[in-house]
């Protein structure tokens, strides 16, 4: 697939015209960029690296980062106690801190 961003800086818009071309891709499939935006190259590499997508020139090879990212997470913070709800546990905490 081509995704031609022609003079759309990528910063301006063109992230999401790339982001949405990767999103019906399935993983290790390719996505070439084109576009004469004179940082593309700069912005496209860095945006591939937070990603998770390797980035051999301007071919962006969709990476397993965006299916595996959650995979095994575990939720950081506070625990809810049992029988209550999030609601009234932090109705408790604020009158605790107010009080």
């Amino acid at each position: 697939m081509l995704v031609d961003l022609q003079d759309l800086a990528f910063d301006q818009g063109g992230a999401l015209l790339v982001k949405r071309a990767l999103r019906a891709m399935a993983d290790g499939e390719t996505v070439d960029v084109a576009g004469s935006s004179p940082d593309l190259a700069i912005h496209l590499r860095a945006w591939c690296r937070a990603e998770g997508h390797p980035f051999p020139g301007m071919t962006i090879t969709k990476g397993p980062a965006a299916t595996q990212r959650w995979s095994c997470a575990e939720r950081a913070g506070w625990r809810r106690r049992r029988g209550r709800s999030s609601a009234a546990t932090m109705g408790t905490r604020r009158a605790r801190s107010l009080g």
